[in-house]
């Protein structure tokens, strides 16, 4: 259910309060007085604080604000000027803990506007949240401007649906591939929010007729790429965030009957989640990435069907995930530089609805590497060499929701040991490193 304050939804009021309450809120807010560039925060974050109903001191702890940023999801940011972007960007990842582990995507608010009505959402999105600051008694300077409607109403009714009004008043896209990512987005929140009403009664689907349209354009739009990535994210991302899988899987098979198979073929996530997936399955995740020695980022879906967690005698919370840390050789050992490939996330959910993760857990665990195999620079990435056997911590955060969930850089091994390296990755009890 929605977040409630004194068992009331959310005001303007109230929502603020409980907002600023949130690790990395002050820092955020101090990035703002210290550039002079007022900052939005919108989209799935503000969504899932709405809708997520943990508290936010949690084992004496608060939660950050980018915990409720979905695991294959960005944060989404709103600046008044394009110009702005490099210097907030700079001051956030200087001083927004954890900021360097997620991407941060801004538009413009004339952007955010004048697109609004393009896209169906729902009330908890409707709105953006701006950090503008201190005042001169150092109080926080927080407000919140309304896409649509007052945001007052928004609170109150947060699943309902805007920028969309009924199944006879529908946006009619330009761009067929709007259809299908509104229909999935959509069945996302319903799937990931279970407990509340949805008022039509069942699933989201695209319109069929429109989504045919796919198969004419599909080998020559500009887009394409673009949109198949999207496609995959989210359709990960429903699988990873959805409160009960076999539901997700089961909504998945009957939204294929609505696409065409040409993209169904194309689409890795979605045949190899229809293909892949058993009930009697232990684990389902997802592994996304950038390898300096491949174009554009890399999505592969994972299963494991035994619960069996050890590797070289060293339990993880959640599967070992196998992948490559690459440097570009020459002295990288000297000169390191923190995410040269970029953030590798990867989710693990357990399909036994009675093993949970809690944030006060996720907190405690450590991510580790084991390293599979490594190779000099210069040779090709599948020559094996001799195990060396370690275990090594790497640089990564772990957050929890309906999955477990670990970001990390993986190019840092590789970088640490001047090689490349093939690496089991896992989060383990921190004592095992003493």
């Amino acid at each position: 259910m929605p977040r409630l304050v004194d068992g009331a939804p959310l005001s303007t009021t109230s929502f603020i309060q409980q907002w600023v309450r949130l690790s990395g809120v002050s820092s955020l807010l101090a990035c703002a007085e210290r550039t002079g560039i007022r900052v939005g925060i919108w989209g799935g974050c503000v969504r899932n604080f709405v809708l997520d109903d943990r508290p936010i001191l949690e084992g004496g702890r608060s939660l950050h604000f980018i915990d409720f940023v979905d695991p294959y999801s960005d944060v989404d940011c709103v600046i008044d000027r394009a110009d702005d972007w490099p210097v907030i960007a700079q001051s956030i990842s200087a001083s927004v803990a954890y900021a360097g582990y997620h991407r941060w995507e801004f538009q413009t608010l004339e952007h955010a506007l004048s697109s609004a009505g393009n896209y169906t959402r729902i009330g908890a999105e409707s709105f953006i949240v701006w950090h503008q600051g201190f005042d001169g008694e150092q109080q926080p300077k927080i407000s919140i401007q309304s896409l649509e409607g007052k945001v007052d109403a928004l609170l109150e009714s947060p699943i309902r649906r805007a920028g969309i009004r009924n199944q006879g008043d529908q946006v009619i896209h330009e761009d067929p591939w709007q259809d299908v990512f509104d229909a999935l987005r959509l069945s996302r929140y319903f799937l990931q929010y279970p407990t509340e009403l949805n008022a039509e009664g069942h699933a989201f689907f695209p319109d069929r007729q429109r989504v045919q349209k796919l198969v004419d354009n599909l080998e020559l739009q500009k887009e394409r790429g673009h949109n198949l990535l999207r496609f995959d994210l989210t359709v990960l991302d429903l699988l990873m965030t959805a409160r009960a899988l076999p539901e997700a899987i089961d909504y998945l098979r009957n939204l294929s009957e609505f696409l065409p198979p040409s993209l169904l073929e194309r689409s890795s996530i979605f045949a190899a989640a229809r293909e892949r997936y058993r009930p009697t399955s232990v684990f389902l995740g997802g592994l996304v990435y950038r390898q300096r020695n491949r174009d554009g980022l890399q999505l592969r879906l994972l299963t494991q069907g035994e619960e069996n967690l050890s590797r070289g005698g060293i339990k993880s919370v959640v599967p070992w995930t196998l992948i490559w840390s690459l440097g570009t050789g020459g002295d990288d050992c000297c000169r390191h530089e923190d995410f040269k490939n970029g953030v590798a996330v990867v989710s693990w959910r357990s399909l036994n609805p009675n093993i949970t993760y809690s944030q006060t857990q996720a907190l405690e665990l450590a991510p580790v590497a084991q390293i599979a195999r490594n190779t000099p620079y210069g040779e090709a990435p599948n020559v094996a060499v001799a195990s060396s056997g370690k275990i090594l911590s790497i640089p990564g955060i772990v957050r929890v929701g309906a999955s477990l969930t670990l970001r990390f850089d993986h190019a840092y091994m590789a970088q640490f040991l001047g090689r490349n390296v093939q690496m089991s990755v896992g989060v383990v009890d921190p004592e095992i490193l003493k």
